[in-house]
């Protein structure tokens, strides 16, 4: 449940972008994970080559608390508190799902992060970026190895065969003083079908008495990882492996996490295996990675009597700005690698994320630059921001320090491709819509002559209108 405080919200004309038509809306958020403030603004933008989509631009100020196993078991493994926290946002794809109003942040501690989407349109809280989720029960693991699944073993072995299975030369109780050898062992196949970071672990119920469970995963070059050969939670992103046990309201739990996990076949194997337990792996979709980031303002079209001019920094330089960047996202190849120009409020001269100004997207991830035009922009202060979306993650974002000052004395251009359509008691208007960022709307008037003095009827249409129905006089 939402509970809005202190809230305003404008649909319909002038509330979208450039003056469009949208939605806007700022107010208070106080939810069972997350409280804070927003503001969001959607509506139809035009980008510099013309196109036209629908865009929301967001910005959350948050607090974040995220106990243990609050999404799903081991997600997150641990407990994630965290203060204030600044986001930025704009279109998410949530699992893979059509686009959602909402915000998209990511916490974490050490090695581990957890993606979370605030959905305003449900009032839920989700994790996103936690892939192929699998959770086994202990009775689903022993049927298929009773079955002669591949790969599924479960019973007693071997104290050689156990060292194999393991890699340890004898199984302790995590924490526990005293070593116990194991009898018996479950074994399952669990596959990896894309580089990333890959989660194996089990949540089991505290039994009184009985050794603990020790778990240990063999890679498929095989390499086996558990307890004695992984840094504990402490563990910084550069280790291979790292080693989580802990406990929590709904029992203990051991997890064995591979950073920068190979597609294949992975072996999970529960020493000492408790009667019930749950088997849980997925995949942590890994942020994308944006370096080398740098703007500058190019002079190549400078002219003094250029009617878009651009100064950067109180420079003149001409018509546009060079965006410098590397991008990669190795887990995420259809990324959205984006250069946006942010207007700078007039009275703080902070950045104005609702007015946020999309000037190129689907950017090849190869890329190593950009040139953002300003021929279409209209006057006024930006700083140029360059992100980097895959859909599961927080967005990756550079806002530049340079100050990028606009003068348009561009008058729009004059309406082509303009039509009309004889109709019942009217006249069908149609007119390709032009592409200037600036533009206050159209007017368009009826009457026996091209004099407007004489137009018998008249009125004023919206930045994105293209067609208009004209009542016969």
């Amino acid at each position: 449940m939402v509970e809005v405080a202190r809230a305003s919200v404008g649909i319909g004309s002038r509330q979208g972008f450039n003056g469009g038509d949208g939605f806007f809306a700022r107010a208070e958020i106080n939810l069972r994970l997350v409280r804070g403030e927003f503001e969001v603004r959607s509506g139809r933008i035009t980008l510099s080559n013309g196109t036209r989509r629908m865009s929301v631009a967001i910005s959350a100020r948050v607090e974040v608390n995220i106990r243990k196993h609050e999404f799903a078991r081991h997600v997150p493994p641990f407990d994630i508190n965290i203060g204030r926290l600044e986001l930025r946002g704009g279109d998410f794809r949530v699992n893979g799902r059509d686009d959602a109003l909402g915000v998209v942040g990511t916490v974490g501690r050490g090695f581990f992060s957890v993606s979370f989407f605030v959905d305003f349109n449900t009032g839920s809280v989700r994790r996103v970026n936690a892939n192929a989720y699998q959770l086994n029960g202990a009775a689903a693991v022993r049927q298929q190895a009773a079955l002669g699944a591949a790969g599924y073993y479960s019973g007693a072995v071997a104290l050689t065969e156990l060292v194999r299975l393991t890699g340890m030369e004898s199984i302790a109780a995590p924490g526990a003083a005293a070593y116990a050898i194991a009898t018996t062992v479950d074994r399952l196949p669990i596959t990896v079908s894309q580089t990333g970071t890959a989660f194996f672990g089990i949540v089991y119920p505290v039994q009184s008495g009985m050794p603990k469970p020790s778990i240990s995963v063999e890679t498929p070059d095989g390499t086996i990882w558990h307890r004695d050969n992984t840094p504990p939670t402490t563990s910084t992103p550069a280790d291979p492996a790292t080693y989580l046990n802990g406990s929590s309201a709904i029992g203990d739990d051991q997890a064995i996490v591979i950073a920068r996990a190979e597609p294949g076949t992975y072996y999970l194997t529960i020493a000492n295996p408790p009667a019930n337990y749950e088997q849980v792996s997925y995949m942590l979709n890994a942020p994308p990675t944006l370096t080398n980031v740098g703007f500058e303002c190019e002079s190549a079209r400078f002219d003094s009597n250029f009617l878009v001019t651009t100064n950067c920094d109180n420079r003149p330089a001409g018509d546009g700005v060079r965006v410098s960047f590397r991008a990669a996202d190795h887990d995420s190849p259809t990324a959205n690698l984006y250069v946006c120009l942010v207007p700078l409020a007039d009275a703080t001269n902070q950045p104005d994320w609702a007015r946020t100004r999309l000037m190129q997207e689907h950017i090849p991830l190869n890329n190593l630059g950009a040139f953002i035009s300003t021929e279409r922009v209209p006057t006024g202060r930006y700083r140029v921001l360059v992100g980097i979306n895959d859909g599961d993650n927080q967005p990756v974002e550079e806002l530049s320090e340079l100050v990028v000052e606009v003068f348009d004395s561009q008058p729009p251009a004059l309406v082509n491709y303009l039509e009309t359509q004889s109709a019942p008691g009217a006249v069908l208007v149609r007119w390709e819509p032009l592409y200037d960022m600036d533009l206050a709307g159209y007017e368009i008037g009826f009457g026996p002559t091209s004099n407007p003095a004489a137009f018998t009827y008249r009125r004023d249409l919206g930045a994105s209108a293209g067609r208009h129905r004209l009542p016969r006089q």
